[in-house]
């Protein structure tokens, strides 16, 4: 089969495309990236919330990338093997590489239905699609916990330092 004419080939390629773009965004990571950041910055607020942005836009790059890639996983279990002609031979039931003759007849071996193998693929590429987002989700956690922490010292000094001044006035 020539793989130009393949439409499993195009697929393939559409979703290699898609996966491109979602890393590269709409202008080029190293511009839009720390450079920026140390040239614009006037305090640490800005620099701080700057940084975010960026941490947030990758990040859904990161994870527009991720699904891109278990989706052409799951579509290359679907059409893996010799692409698409045995597999056609095999539903219109033709000799290929999983059939075995008995009598003129073809007889399929079927150790599991293909519902069942083309349901436990797509099982297996939501649990990696879910296992990315718990990994992600623990360290966004993880990470609201320390700023949380900061943000509770950053408090208490700041009480403290009230307090200093509210003594020495009343002394």
């Amino acid at each position: 089969m020539v793989h130009g004419k393949c439409s499993h080939y195009e697929m393939i390629r559409t979703k290699l495309r898609q996966i491109h773009a979602a890393v590269a965004g709409e202008n080029n990571i190293v511009e839009s990236g720390f450079e920026d950041v140390i040239s614009s910055a006037d305090s640490i607020t800005e620099e701080h919330a700057h940084l975010k942005n960026e941490i947030k836009k990758l990040s859904g790059r990161l994870c527009s990338a991720r699904e891109k890639i278990i989706e052409l996983r799951a579509y290359f279990a679907k059409c893996s093997a010799s692409c698409v002609e045995s597999f056609e031979n095999w539903q219109i039931g033709q000799p290929a590489g999983d059939c075995l003759t008995a009598r003129s007849t073809w007889i399929r071996r079927r150790t599991i239905a293909p519902d069942s193998i083309s349901k436990m693929e797509q099982l297996k590429a939501e649990n990696v699609l879910l296992s990315a987002r718990l990994i992600e989700s623990t360290e966004l956690v993880k990470m609201l916990i320390r700023e949380y922490s900061d943000q509770l010292n950053r408090t208490s000094r700041l009480g403290r330092f009230i307090r200093s001044i509210y003594s020495i006035n009343d002394e």
